[in-house]
């Protein structure tokens, strides 16, 4: 058995070292069946050259995927002073792993001539035969110059692989790399990190389109995030360098991070030891390039205390008195009677007739305001000896549900009742929601890198009795658009610079008012016009009269007068009594531009890392709940306006405001 084992191992072991050592004929007989033994013992071990041949790709196949793999030197490196031989060895596979043998790999020199050149260098030959093992060889041939270049090894069906060879004359050092996220990001999403090494001949930072970097002659170096760092075993020392990264979401994705240092050669001493870099890769600015929608929510809490100091709310004030009504009606009707050059419902005068109108008043109350903060004083509804006063007698009248003929009503109104109780409160409540705050739909327009268009689309209110959204398109306001305005994105920053709009505040606020304070109480009057309201409520039930007519009767009776002793003064003090109810909203209007948007800034998003701007979380705030409190929840508003409101004295009222995408 022995003999056997010997005759079919003979061909190997007459090749292995042993044998070949043995220079004396008369020793071979010896030398064979030594090494016969041997290989018996190390039956399934093998011996020299001798393991059993592995499995074999029909080279006649039509396998697609095959494989070509750098053997020698490990990983594809080459880092050679000048003027050496060095091998190259690439093993060739199918699909399945099968050698493939007796098959063409072809080498070539890569030299294209932009920072990578051979330096002279050459192969032994171009075209290399697989061996049993699938292994093509060849040899590098270096001259005695110094370079950078690429050898490039490809065979049918199978991707080409390059070994990476650097030749220099001074030696090489070793780059340890560390990249450093530096942003806004979350640096846990960044999964990709690629680090590459340039010669300054092929690229430097100033000609980086880090969308396309060009291929490097150094093997590129690739991290799953930011935890470790990058080795370059052999860079050319003394000579100019680009060090490149970049952090990706994923392999496929835009480069979302980068990083680039130019680095001399002096930087880069020939050493064993390495040389440690940090490379900050900082977060890329995002982008958007089509329209968006945004609600904006303004805050305007100041407004109301400006309207509130100005005593523009002294009307409604005195409304919310007892005898309220009755004593706005009556103010206004002896300062019409009684000219003091100023018809504003304040007499400075007095008339025989005002003074027996004023004996028949209720007192004023000085220490009681009908605001609590110091406005003006409510008078009583009884006089000394219980009896209704005036006052209260024309407040009751408004009341009166009895249709009377409307005669002597110059406001041409039906009798209808007037807010109190209640109702009065309703419409007292919805006066200050509609104060606290509004919001403005609009639409960005970005125009240019740094600048963009802003529309105005509406402009609603709320209160506890519903929503009120006016189409500014549809009105005659001059100018609903802003052209050109500057704004820029600083990585996730949006910044809009001043800008300002006659957006017709007072305007919006009296028709919001009409539709939301004044409808639901079957009150059929514009905000302007509530003094003839008040007036036209006003029923007699002797006369059967209304309005002014009714107003005179009463008065003009009770002081012992004929029944029109007033009614001239009463169609003169209806103005003065609808300026009066109509001065908490006059005196915010301007002819000039009123809205001013000093500056806008907003965090933006870009989750799908496509750096264009995805939105900014939806806003939502509270006035819709109908609970009468305007608030919004800061942590759904990420946009914020610094702006003003000029009112009619050209006094800019600051307001805060916040927005979203919609």
């Amino acid at each position: 058995m022995l003999d056997d084992y010997h005759r079919n191992t003979q061909g190997t072991c007459v090749s292995s070292p042993v044998y070949r050592s043995l220079a004396s004929p008369g020793a071979a007989y010896a030398a064979r069946r030594l090494c016969t033994l041997i290989c018996a013992s190390l039956l399934f071990i093998g011996c020299s050259d001798s393991r059993e041949p592995q499995p074999v790709a029909d080279p006649a196949g039509t396998d697609n995927n095959r494989t070509l793999t750098i053997i020698k030197p490990t990983g594809g490196e080459i880092a050679s002073a000048v003027n050496e031989r060095v091998a190259l060895s690439v093993r060739y596979e199918s699909e399945e792993g099968l050698l493939i043998h007796d098959e063409p790999v072809r080498f070539a020199l890569v030299d294209t001539g932009d920072g990578e050149h051979t330096a002279g260098a050459s192969l032994s030959t171009a075209l290399a035969m697989t061996d049993q093992h699938g292994i093509a060889h060849v040899d590098l041939i270096l001259a005695a110059e110094s370079g950078q270049f690429r050898i490039s090894a490809d065979a049918d069906d199978a991707a080409t692989v390059y070994f990476v060879v650097s030749v220099s004359e001074g030696g090489f050092t070793r780059l340890e790399v560390e990249p450093a996220h530096v942003g806004w990001r979350n640096s846990t999403e960044l999964d990709h990190v690629e680090v590459r090494l340039y010669s300054s001949r092929i690229l430097t930072c100033a000609d980086l389109d880090i969308e396309t970097p060009p291929q490097s002659s150094y093997p590129s170096q690739s991290l799953s995030g930011f935890s470790d760092a990058v080795v370059f075993d052999n860079v050319r020392a003394g000579h100019d360098h680009t060090l490149v990264g970049w952090a990706q979401a994923d392999r496929e994705s835009r480069p979302l991070a980068t990083g680039c240092l130019d680095l001399a050669g002096g930087q880069l001493p020939a050493s064993r030891s390495s040389l440690t870099l940090s490379l900050p890769l900082r977060d890329r600015e995002i982008d958007w390039d089509s329209p968006q929608a945004i609600d904006s929510a303004f805050d305007t809490q100041t407004i109301a205390e400006v309207v509130r100091q100005s005593g523009a709310e002294d009307a409604w004030d005195i409304l919310s008195c007892p005898a309220g009504p009755g004593q706005l009606i009556l103010d206004c009707l002896v300062d019409a009677i009684a000219d003091d050059g100023a018809l504003d419902c304040i007499s400075e005068a007095g008339t025989p007739m005002t003074d027996a109108i004023a004996a028949r008043r209720g007192a004023l109350a000085p220490n009681i305001s009908a605001s609590g903060d110091g406005g003006p004083s409510c008078r009583s509804a009884t006089d000394a000896s219980e009896a209704p006063t005036l006052d209260a007698i024309l407040s009751a009248a408004t009341q009166d549900t009895t249709q009377g003929s409307g005669a002597g009503n110059p406001e041409g109104m039906d009798p209808l009742s007037w807010p109190v109780g209640d109702d009065a409160a309703q419409l007292d409540q919805v006066r200050g929601e509609l104060l606290a705050g509004f919001h403005l739909h609009s639409t960005l327009i970005p125009v240019a890198e740094t600048a963009l268009d802003h529309r105005l689309d509406t402009v609603a209110f709320s209160a506890s009795t519903g929503a009120y959204e006016l189409d500014l398109a549809m009105t005659s306001r001059p100018i609903i658009e802003r052209r050109g305005v500057a704004a820029y994105i600083a990585e996730d920053r949006l910044t809009i610079a001043e800008h300002a709009y006659p957006l017709r505040y007072a305007s919006a606020l009296a028709q919001a008012f009409a539709h939301l304070g004044l409808a639901p109480l079957g009150i059929d009057a514009d905000a302007d016009t509530l003094g003839g309201a008040l007036v036209g409520a006003v029923s007699d039930p002797d006369s059967l009269a209304s309005g002014c007519a009714a107003v005179s009767a009463m008065v003009c009776g009770d002081i012992g007068q004929a029944a029109d002793c007033v009614a001239l003064a009463c169609s003169r003090a209806l103005p003065a009594m609808d300026t009066a109810l109509s001065a908490w909203i006059d005196v915010l209007h301007t002819d000039d531009s009123d809205l001013i948007l000093s500056l806008g800034t907003a965090n933006i998003s870009d989750d799908n890392g496509d750096l264009l701007a995805d939105s900014l979380p939806t806003g939502t705030d509270d006035t819709n709940d109908n609970d009468g409190e305007y608030t919004v929840s800061d942590d759904t508003w990420t946009g914020t306006w610094k702006a003003y409101l000029r009112s009619v004295l050209n006094e800019d009222i600051a307001i805060s405001g916040q927005f979203s995408w919609r």
